[in-house]
């Protein structure tokens, strides 16, 4: 069978890629956003839209490097929050 995977790929948490996934996805996704809106720069802009690259980085952990731009602080924090493991990963309402 064939894996089925539809969306965005920058902004696809890795439980994502695996099928076996809830909410906390969408807690991934918008930590991207808030990272995009802050450093300006779409999330994996390094892999210049490449989809495997992405997904490459994405399963071995590896955070977007537009992260380096944000000034550690309250705002950096909120950001890795959301992109703790699944397990790990806060709830909107604790976030």
């Amino acid at each position: 069978s064939q894996m089925s995977v539809i969306g965005t790929p920058e902004y696809m948490a890795p439980e994502y890629y695996t099928e076996t996934y809830n909410q906390a996805v969408d807690i991934w996704a918008f930590g991207l956003v808030v990272l995009e809106m802050v450093s300006n720069k779409v999330p994996y802009h390094e892999c210049n839209g490449a989809a495997a690259q992405i997904f490459l980085k994405v399963s071995r952990g590896a955070l977007p490097t537009a992260l380096n731009d944000i000034k550690s602080g309250p705002c950096k924090d909120f950001i890795i929050a959301c992109l703790l493991p699944a397990e790990q990963r806060p709830s909107a309402t604790q976030l």
